[in-house]
Protein backbone atom coordinates (compact mmCIF):
# COMPACT_ATOMS: atom_id res chain seq x y z
CA UNK A 1 0.00 0.00 0.00
CA UNK A 2 1.36 3.38 -0.98
CA UNK A 3 2.06 6.01 1.67
CA UNK A 4 -0.50 8.80 2.19
CA UNK A 5 0.38 12.25 0.90
CA UNK A 6 0.91 15.28 3.11
CA UNK A 7 -2.77 16.31 3.01
CA UNK A 8 -3.98 12.95 4.31
CA UNK A 9 -1.27 12.99 6.96
CA UNK A 10 -2.81 16.25 8.20
CA UNK A 11 -6.15 14.49 8.64
CA UNK A 12 -4.47 11.56 10.36
CA UNK A 13 -2.77 13.90 12.81
CA UNK A 14 -6.10 15.40 13.86
CA UNK A 15 -7.73 11.96 14.02
CA UNK A 16 -5.02 10.81 16.40
CA UNK A 17 -5.52 13.89 18.58
CA UNK A 18 -9.34 13.76 18.66
CA UNK A 19 -10.38 10.11 18.41
CA UNK A 20 -14.06 11.00 18.90
CA UNK A 21 -14.25 12.81 15.56
CA UNK A 22 -16.39 11.21 12.87
CA UNK A 23 -15.32 11.77 9.27
CA UNK A 24 -17.37 12.75 6.25
CA UNK A 25 -16.95 14.00 2.71
CA UNK A 26 -19.25 16.33 0.79
CA UNK A 27 -18.80 15.03 -2.75
CA UNK A 28 -19.80 17.17 -5.74
CA UNK A 29 -20.96 14.70 -8.39
CA UNK A 30 -21.53 17.50 -10.89
CA UNK A 31 -17.79 18.23 -10.99
CA UNK A 32 -16.53 14.65 -10.79
CA UNK A 33 -18.61 11.92 -12.41
CA UNK A 34 -17.06 9.08 -10.37
CA UNK A 35 -18.50 10.57 -7.17
CA UNK A 36 -19.96 9.57 -4.82
CA UNK A 37 -19.38 5.92 -5.84
CA UNK A 38 -15.61 6.23 -5.58
CA UNK A 39 -15.99 7.03 -1.87
CA UNK A 40 -18.84 4.76 -0.82
CA UNK A 41 -17.85 1.92 1.50
CA UNK A 42 -19.99 -1.10 2.44
CA UNK A 43 -22.03 -0.31 5.54
CA UNK A 44 -21.38 3.45 5.42
CA UNK A 45 -24.02 6.07 4.69
CA UNK A 46 -24.09 8.04 1.45
CA UNK A 47 -26.99 10.31 0.57
CA UNK A 48 -27.82 12.99 -1.95
CA UNK A 49 -28.38 16.39 -0.35
CA UNK A 50 -31.23 16.76 -2.86
CA UNK A 51 -32.74 13.41 -1.83
CA UNK A 52 -32.08 12.03 -5.31
CA UNK A 53 -32.46 8.27 -5.60
CA UNK A 54 -29.20 6.42 -6.34
CA UNK A 55 -28.65 5.77 -10.03
CA UNK A 56 -30.95 8.55 -11.25
CA UNK A 57 -29.91 11.45 -13.48
CA UNK A 58 -30.45 13.88 -10.62
CA UNK A 59 -28.15 11.87 -8.38
CA UNK A 60 -25.43 12.12 -11.03
CA UNK A 61 -25.44 15.92 -10.76
CA UNK A 62 -26.07 16.61 -7.08
CA UNK A 63 -23.79 16.75 -4.04
CA UNK A 64 -23.72 13.85 -1.59
CA UNK A 65 -22.79 13.50 2.04
CA UNK A 66 -20.62 10.41 2.40
CA UNK A 67 -19.68 8.77 5.67
CA UNK A 68 -15.97 7.85 5.83
CA UNK A 69 -13.84 5.66 8.01
CA UNK A 70 -11.10 7.31 10.03
CA UNK A 71 -8.19 8.55 7.89
CA UNK A 72 -5.98 6.51 10.21
CA UNK A 73 -7.12 3.43 8.28
CA UNK A 74 -6.04 4.94 4.94
CA UNK A 75 -8.65 2.91 3.08
CA UNK A 76 -9.16 2.86 -0.69
CA UNK A 77 -11.49 5.83 -0.33
CA UNK A 78 -8.84 7.92 1.38
CA UNK A 79 -6.37 6.78 -1.26
CA UNK A 80 -8.77 8.10 -3.93
CA UNK A 81 -8.87 11.47 -2.16
CA UNK A 82 -5.09 11.47 -1.86
CA UNK A 83 -4.71 10.94 -5.61
CA UNK A 84 -7.57 13.02 -7.00
CA UNK A 85 -8.77 15.77 -4.65
CA UNK A 86 -6.16 18.38 -5.49
CA UNK A 87 -6.20 17.72 -9.23
CA UNK A 88 -9.89 18.53 -9.60
CA UNK A 89 -11.36 20.12 -6.48
CA UNK A 90 -14.70 18.36 -5.99
CA UNK A 91 -14.69 17.16 -2.39
CA UNK A 92 -14.86 18.80 1.03
CA UNK A 93 -13.66 16.82 4.04
CA UNK A 94 -15.49 17.30 7.34
CA UNK A 95 -14.46 16.11 10.82
CA UNK A 96 -17.23 16.48 13.39
CA UNK A 97 -18.66 15.15 16.62
CA UNK A 98 -22.12 15.04 15.02
CA UNK A 99 -23.74 11.95 13.57
CA UNK A 100 -24.39 11.42 9.86
CA UNK A 101 -28.10 12.19 10.27
CA UNK A 102 -27.43 15.36 12.26
CA UNK A 103 -25.02 16.70 9.67
CA UNK A 104 -27.22 15.68 6.76
CA UNK A 105 -30.20 17.54 8.24
CA UNK A 106 -28.13 20.69 8.68
CA UNK A 107 -26.60 20.58 5.20
CA UNK A 108 -29.87 19.78 3.47
CA UNK A 109 -31.58 22.77 5.06
CA UNK A 110 -28.87 25.39 4.48
CA UNK A 111 -28.70 24.68 0.76
CA UNK A 112 -31.81 26.82 0.22
CA UNK A 113 -31.55 30.59 0.62
CA UNK A 114 -33.95 33.49 0.11
CA UNK A 115 -32.98 36.44 -2.11
CA UNK A 116 -33.94 40.09 -1.44
CA UNK A 117 -36.82 39.90 -3.93
CA UNK A 118 -38.31 36.90 -2.11
CA UNK A 119 -37.23 34.29 -4.66
CA UNK A 120 -35.03 31.39 -3.64
CA UNK A 121 -31.88 29.73 -4.94
CA UNK A 122 -29.38 27.06 -3.98
CA UNK A 123 -26.30 28.04 -1.97
CA UNK A 124 -23.63 25.84 -3.52
CA UNK A 125 -21.36 25.54 -0.49
CA UNK A 126 -20.42 22.06 -1.74
CA UNK A 127 -18.38 23.72 -4.48
CA UNK A 128 -14.86 24.21 -3.05
CA UNK A 129 -14.50 27.37 -5.14
CA UNK A 130 -17.50 28.92 -3.37
CA UNK A 131 -17.04 27.66 0.18
CA UNK A 132 -14.01 29.85 0.96
CA UNK A 133 -15.83 32.96 -0.24
CA UNK A 134 -18.92 32.14 1.82
CA UNK A 135 -17.10 31.80 5.13
CA UNK A 136 -14.04 33.96 4.39
CA UNK A 137 -10.53 32.61 4.02
CA UNK A 138 -7.70 35.13 3.83
CA UNK A 139 -5.19 32.30 3.35
CA UNK A 140 -6.74 31.26 0.05
CA UNK A 141 -5.10 33.49 -2.53
CA UNK A 142 -7.11 31.94 -5.37
CA UNK A 143 -10.41 33.43 -4.18
CA UNK A 144 -11.71 36.22 -6.42
CA UNK A 145 -13.95 37.46 -3.59
CA UNK A 146 -12.29 36.88 -0.22
CA UNK A 147 -15.47 37.07 1.83
CA UNK A 148 -16.92 36.29 4.21
CA UNK A 149 -20.19 36.66 2.33
CA UNK A 150 -22.22 35.03 5.10
CA UNK A 151 -22.74 36.86 8.37
CA UNK A 152 -21.55 35.41 11.69
CA UNK A 153 -24.79 33.60 12.48
CA UNK A 154 -24.98 32.13 8.99
CA UNK A 155 -21.34 31.02 9.08
CA UNK A 156 -21.78 29.30 12.42
CA UNK A 157 -24.91 27.58 11.15
CA UNK A 158 -23.08 26.23 8.11
CA UNK A 159 -19.76 25.41 9.80
CA UNK A 160 -21.44 23.93 12.87
CA UNK A 161 -19.80 23.79 16.31
CA UNK A 162 -16.97 21.36 16.99
CA UNK A 163 -16.25 20.69 13.34
CA UNK A 164 -13.35 21.23 10.97
CA UNK A 165 -13.75 21.50 7.20
CA UNK A 166 -11.10 21.25 4.49
CA UNK A 167 -11.22 21.97 0.79
CA UNK A 168 -8.68 22.11 -2.02
CA UNK A 169 -8.54 25.43 -3.83
CA UNK A 170 -8.02 26.09 -7.53
CA UNK A 171 -4.26 25.74 -7.09
CA UNK A 172 -4.66 22.33 -5.46
CA UNK A 173 -3.73 23.65 -2.01
CA UNK A 174 -5.46 22.26 1.08
CA UNK A 175 -7.39 24.90 3.01
CA UNK A 176 -8.81 24.47 6.52
CA UNK A 177 -11.90 26.10 8.03
CA UNK A 178 -12.66 25.62 11.73
CA UNK A 179 -15.99 26.33 13.39
CA UNK A 180 -16.33 29.41 15.55
CA UNK A 181 -16.88 27.44 18.76
CA UNK A 182 -17.19 30.52 20.95
CA UNK A 183 -20.44 31.39 19.20
CA UNK A 184 -23.54 29.19 19.36
CA UNK A 185 -26.36 30.71 17.31
CA UNK A 186 -29.88 29.50 16.96
CA UNK A 187 -30.49 27.25 13.97
CA UNK A 188 -31.79 29.96 11.62
CA UNK A 189 -32.79 28.73 8.17
CA UNK A 190 -33.34 29.42 5.41
CA UNK A 191 -30.69 32.10 5.15
CA UNK A 192 -32.10 35.44 3.97
CA UNK A 193 -29.43 37.15 1.87
CA UNK A 194 -29.19 40.91 1.48
CA UNK A 195 -28.30 42.58 -1.82
CA UNK A 196 -24.61 42.96 -0.98
CA UNK A 197 -24.33 39.25 -0.26
CA UNK A 198 -26.00 38.44 -3.57
CA UNK A 199 -23.72 40.87 -5.43
CA UNK A 200 -20.63 39.31 -3.83
CA UNK A 201 -21.72 35.80 -4.79
CA UNK A 202 -22.38 36.89 -8.36
CA UNK A 203 -18.98 38.58 -8.56
CA UNK A 204 -17.25 35.52 -7.10
CA UNK A 205 -18.35 33.46 -10.10
CA UNK A 206 -17.47 35.96 -12.85
CA UNK A 207 -13.94 34.61 -13.60
CA UNK A 208 -15.32 31.06 -13.70
CA UNK A 209 -18.02 32.05 -16.20
CA UNK A 210 -15.48 33.82 -18.41
CA UNK A 211 -13.09 30.87 -18.29
CA UNK A 212 -15.91 28.42 -19.04
CA UNK A 213 -16.98 30.51 -22.05
CA UNK A 214 -13.44 30.65 -23.40
CA UNK A 215 -12.91 26.91 -22.96
CA UNK A 216 -16.18 26.17 -24.76
CA UNK A 217 -16.04 28.77 -27.55
CA UNK A 218 -12.37 29.71 -28.01
CA UNK A 219 -10.43 26.77 -26.64
CA UNK A 220 -7.62 27.25 -29.16
CA UNK A 221 -6.40 30.38 -27.36
CA UNK A 222 -6.08 28.61 -24.02
CA UNK A 223 -5.28 25.00 -24.86
CA UNK A 224 -1.53 25.49 -24.40
CA UNK A 225 -1.99 27.09 -20.99
CA UNK A 226 -1.69 24.69 -18.07
CA UNK A 227 -5.07 23.95 -16.48
CA UNK A 228 -3.92 25.15 -13.04
CA UNK A 229 -2.86 28.51 -14.51
CA UNK A 230 -5.96 29.36 -16.56
CA UNK A 231 -8.11 30.73 -13.76
CA UNK A 232 -5.44 33.10 -12.43
CA UNK A 233 -4.75 34.47 -15.92
CA UNK A 234 -8.45 35.11 -16.54
CA UNK A 235 -8.87 36.69 -13.12
CA UNK A 236 -5.96 39.07 -13.78
CA UNK A 237 -7.32 39.95 -17.23
CA UNK A 238 -10.72 40.67 -15.68
CA UNK A 239 -9.12 43.12 -13.26
CA UNK A 240 -7.15 44.78 -16.06
CA UNK A 241 -10.29 45.11 -18.17
CA UNK A 242 -12.13 46.86 -15.40
CA UNK A 243 -9.16 49.10 -14.65
CA UNK A 244 -9.46 50.69 -18.10
CA UNK A 245 -13.20 51.23 -17.66
CA UNK A 246 -14.69 48.26 -19.50
CA UNK A 247 -18.13 47.47 -18.12
CA UNK A 248 -20.06 45.38 -20.61
CA UNK A 249 -19.56 41.63 -20.43
CA UNK A 250 -18.89 41.54 -24.17
CA UNK A 251 -15.98 44.00 -23.85
CA UNK A 252 -14.63 42.21 -20.78
CA UNK A 253 -14.81 38.83 -22.48
CA UNK A 254 -13.08 40.20 -25.59
CA UNK A 255 -10.37 41.78 -23.45
CA UNK A 256 -9.75 38.50 -21.62
CA UNK A 257 -9.46 36.64 -24.92
CA UNK A 258 -7.00 39.17 -26.30
CA UNK A 259 -5.00 39.14 -23.06
CA UNK A 260 -4.64 35.35 -23.38
CA UNK A 261 -3.51 35.69 -26.97
CA UNK A 262 -0.99 38.51 -26.50
CA UNK A 263 0.07 37.71 -22.93
CA UNK A 264 3.29 39.70 -22.11
CA UNK A 265 2.85 41.90 -25.19
CA UNK A 266 -0.14 43.55 -23.49
CA UNK A 267 2.27 45.47 -21.26
CA UNK A 268 5.43 45.41 -23.40
CA UNK A 269 4.25 46.34 -26.91
CA UNK A 270 4.06 50.17 -27.24
CA UNK A 271 1.43 49.99 -29.96
CA UNK A 272 -0.85 47.88 -27.76
CA UNK A 273 -0.20 50.09 -24.75
CA UNK A 274 -1.18 53.16 -26.79
CA UNK A 275 -4.46 51.54 -27.84
CA UNK A 276 -5.26 50.45 -24.26
CA UNK A 277 -4.53 53.95 -22.92
CA UNK A 278 -6.75 55.44 -25.62
CA UNK A 279 -9.60 53.23 -24.45
CA UNK A 280 -8.96 54.17 -20.83
CA UNK A 281 -9.03 57.87 -21.68
CA UNK A 282 -12.27 57.48 -23.63
CA UNK A 283 -10.86 58.48 -27.03
CA UNK A 284 -11.92 55.18 -28.64
CA UNK A 285 -14.04 52.19 -27.74
CA UNK A 286 -12.46 48.84 -27.00
CA UNK A 287 -14.11 47.42 -30.11
CA UNK A 288 -12.35 50.10 -32.18
CA UNK A 289 -9.06 49.33 -30.45
CA UNK A 290 -9.42 45.64 -31.29
CA UNK A 291 -9.47 46.44 -35.00
CA UNK A 292 -6.01 48.00 -34.77
CA UNK A 293 -4.25 45.39 -32.62
CA UNK A 294 -0.99 44.28 -34.30
CA UNK A 295 -0.54 40.77 -35.68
Amino acid sequence: MQSPNFDIVSFQKLASQVSSYKWYVIADSAQECTLPNALVQPGNNARSLFEAAPGTKLAEHTPHLVEMCSPMEYSKTWQWISLNAKRKPSVIVVASLLSFEEIFERLAIVKNVILPDGSDMFLSYWDPAILGTLVGNSDDLTLHVKGPVLNKTQRATLIFNSSVWWYWNRAGELQMIASEDSYSPSFICPFILDQQQVDDLVEASVPDHILCHIELKNFHIIEKVRCDQRYSLVRKALGDARSIGLGSMRDILNYCCIALIYRERMREDPEIRYLINSVKQGRITFYEAMQDFPD
